[in-house]
This record gives structure tokens, C-alpha cells and sequence, in this order.
């Protein structure tokens, strides 16, 4: 028989484990509630003592505070190289924040009444993001864009005599 050849020790490298990195697409939902505050400034006179009591029936000031839910999704994409990220984002999102105020005086059988509503039903934001990685599973970052929606808006005073 021949002798027994030398066993030859056959080393496995270890798998490389790809770096973390935060470039890529991203897709997410969202939901949340609006509110706002808004007031109504009437700037009415009239050209004399009449004119001024029937201006003065309507309130100088009124505030509407709409409020509502807020859901939609949003998508963007991250680009990092070394310390350093890129990104651009975009959300829309339906909502119904919505509300009416209104208000109403009389002085000897003259009355005066004001309203103003408003309503938002959709809302769409551009974001840009630039941030750093200071390590890995950990980025700090400042975004700002442009942000849209659709509000309807409404107000009406009148005075009846």
C-alpha cells in the first residue's frame, strides 16, 4: 500500500457581509389630524352715523378652527456615499379638515351676521433631504421643498333691515 498522503487543511473564507448603507427606494403610509386656526378681519365703515352702525353689526373679527384627519402614503429614493446623503421624497395625502363659524348682533330691529368657513381636502409635499451618517444605523438629516392643497374657502357678512 502506498503511505498515507498528507491531509491538506482547506481554509473557507468567512461570507463578506455587504456594508449598510441607506441608498435606495422606500415606500411608506401615513396618518395623523390637521387643525388650524384662522380668523376672519372685517374692514367695514360707512359714509356716515347709518352706515357705520350697520358696518358695526358685523363682527371686526371672526375665528374658524378647522380640524380633521390626514392619511395618504409617500416614496422617495436616498442616495448615500461615504458620510454624506441625498434624498428626494414625495407624500400625498387626502384629508378633511374642515369647519364653519359663524356670528351674528342686532341693534333695534337691524341684524348683522357673518360666516366663513373652510376646508382642505388634499395635501401634497416635494421634499429634498440632505443629511449625514455619522454610523452606520444612524443618519441625521434637514429636508425642505414645496407643499401644496386643495382648500376651499368661504365668508359672507350681510345685515338685514
Amino acid at each position: 500500500m502506498p503511505p498515507a498522503a498528507n491531509p491538506v487543511a482547506v481554509l473557507k473564507a468567512q461570507p463578506v457581509v455587504p456594508a449598510f448603507t441607506w441608498t435606495g427606494f422606500y415606500v411608506g403610509l401615513n396618518a395623523g389630524y390637521g387643525a388650524q386656526n384662522t380668523t376672519q378681519t372685517n374692514a367695514t365703515s360707512g359714509s356716515d352715523a347709518f352706515g357705520n352702525l350697520i358696518a358695526g353689526l358685523a363682527p371686526a373679527n371672526l375665528s374658524n378652527e378647522p380640524r380633521g384627519p390626514v392619511a395618504g402614503g409617500q416614496f422617495g429614493y436616498n442616495y448615500q456615499w461615504n458620510w454624506a446623503l441625498l434624498g428626494l421624497e414625495e407624500q400625498i395625502d387626502w384629508a378633511n379638515i374642515n369647519n364653519t363659524s359663524s356670528t351674528g348682533s342686532s341693534v333695534v330691529g337691524i341684524t348683522g351676521s357673518s360666516s366663513v368657513g373652510q376646508n382642505v381636502d388634499w395635501l401634497s409635499f416635494t421634499n429634498v433631504r440632505l443629511g449625514v451618517v455619522p454610523s452606520q444605523h444612524f443618519v441625521a438629516y434637514a429636508t425642505g421643498g414645496l407643499a401644496v392643497g386643495g382648500v376651499k374657502t368661504s365668508a359672507a357678512s350681510s345685515v338685514v333691515v
